[in-house]
This record gives C-alpha cells, structure tokens and sequence, in this order.
C-alpha cells in the first residue's frame, strides 16, 4: 500500500487508477479476491472459539490497516483517489467481515459466558445461528469480488462505481429486509 500510495500522484496525473486490470484477466483477479475474502471471514468467524479473542485480533488488524492505508493516501492528498476504487465493493466486503466476526463472537460467548447451557450446548445452540451468518457472508463477498474484480479494476468512471455501490446497499438492504421479515424459527 505504501508503494502504490507513492506511485498514485504519478498514476493519477497519467489518468490511471488505483488498480486497473486488462479485460481478459479481471475473471482470475475476481476470483482471487473471493477467494482472499472468504478466507478473511472464516478466519474472523473461527477466531471466536478462542474467547473471541481471535476474532477482536483479525477484525482490529483489518481495520488499523485499513485507516492507516487511508491515512497514508490522505496524507500524500490522494484519499480521492483511493475511494475511487473502493467505492463500488467496499461496503459489501467490510459489511460480510464484520458480520463473520460477529459470528465469531457468538462462538466465544458460548465458551466464556454459556449461561444455564453447557458449554458444549451453548456452542451448538450458537454455532447453528453462526454458520447461517457465515454462509451469508460468503454470498456478500461473491458480490464483493465480482464488483471489485470487473468493476473497480477496470477503466470505468466514477458514475458506474457509483452506481455499483448503490446497487451493493440495495442488495444489502434488501438482503436484510428479507431476513427481517421472516418470523424467527
């Protein structure tokens, strides 16, 4: 990141983006990303078994590194130029690793704080609920790499970013309204 920081005034006087990927290899860079993603999200959700200490780690790591980078690219006056790409897959990806760390923290609340359960059966009991969150974070962060592999590392402007992201909330929102409206089982 702080390469690309320095090299980003360079870029962006020559027109360039952040990340820009030729056509034929955005398919293999998407799935890369899905693939890093979901890796991140079963990692904060498996991280909860340790007290949810596991989790608080590798959502704290992400998250310093993701407001140093942007300090950093602030700093050099390129913060723009660094939520140019973000813009369109951003708020799916940061949404699905949150909601895999709060799965992790059920997880650790079944071992720390089981209640009148055992805590085998508090683990069971919140794990079935943990697993259905992780599974939905597996479909946000599809949507996330397929937007961040064909979207944000392409060429285009800022007005099909843009109209990504919006899609990404109403998908989000949607998502969620679904799930609010189905009676708890």
């Amino acid at each position: 990141m702080l390469r690309r920081a320095e090299a980003g005034a360079t870029r962006e006087a020559r027109g360039r983006r952040f990340v820009e990927v030729g056509s034929e290899d955005r398919p293999l860079m998407a799935s890369g990303i899905i693939t890093n993603n979901v890796r991140v999200a079963i990692a904060c959700f498996a991280g909860g078994i340790f007290l949810g200490v596991g989790s608080l780690v590798l959502l704290a790591v992400n998250g310093l590194s993701i407001g140093a980078s942007a300090g950093h690219f602030a700093n050099l006056g390129l913060l723009d130029y660094l939520l140019v790409f973000i813009l369109g897959h951003g708020l799916l990806e940061l949404f699905a690793i949150w909601v895999a760390g709060a799965a992790g923290f059920m997880l650790g609340r079944s071992v720390v704080a089981p209640g009148e359960l055992s805590r085998a059966d508090a683990l069971v009991l919140s794990g079935r609920v943990a697993i259905r969150m992780l599974g939905g974070t597996a479909l946000f962060l599809v949507v996330a790499g397929l937007i961040e592999g064909f979207v944000s590392a392409g060429s285009w402007g800022i007005g099909v970013r843009l109209t990504a992201s919006l899609a990404s909330v109403a998908f989000l929102i949607t998502y969620l309204w679904n799930g609010v409206r189905r009676p708890p089982q």
